[in-house]
């Protein structure tokens, strides 16, 4: 089995204190394994693969065109999963209309006023999950 990518970037010291401790063993997937999918709503997405520098002028937390790369991998593996019967989970924001529920999103980011003052021209609501992996309804 080859070694872990991230072991290249541990000091001996690091490595020692690893293998001394017990951590680093495999922890498989358990008894009831989930399959999670975090936020893969237009919002993160856009609606198409778009350029990121231009995608975020209408939606400001989007990965522009690498989001809509990594979608058919996402479908797999959630086709997988179903068909493993292994539950999927989605998660999405939903937003109250004056925002008093942003938190640190309102001053982490200069534009969260945007999401009280103005919609991105379109008729698809950014939490939503992007269709081409929307929940089933097993999910």
């Amino acid at each position: 089995m080859s070694e872990p990518i991230w072991n290249k970037f541990l000091t001996e010291r690091d490595k020692a204190v690893f293998a001394t401790s017990g951590y680093g063993a495999r922890g498989g997937f358990g008894k009831r394994p989930a399959l999670l999918i975090i936020d893969v709503n237009y919002a993160f997405c856009d609606e198409r693969p778009v350029p990121i520098l231009e995608s975020i002028k209408r939606w400001r937390n989007s990965c522009g065109e690498d989001a809509w790369v990594a979608m058919p991998y996402l479908k797999a593996l959630i086709d997988k999963a179903h068909a493993k019967g292994v539950p999927v989970i989605y998660t999405t924001g939903v937003r109250r209309e004056d925002n008093w529920d942003s938190g640190s999103w309102n001053w982490k980011n200069s534009r969260s006023d945007e999401d009280r003052s103005s919609r991105p021209a379109t008729n698809v609501d950014g939490n939503d999950i992007v269709a081409e992996i929307a929940p089933a309804p097993q999910d």
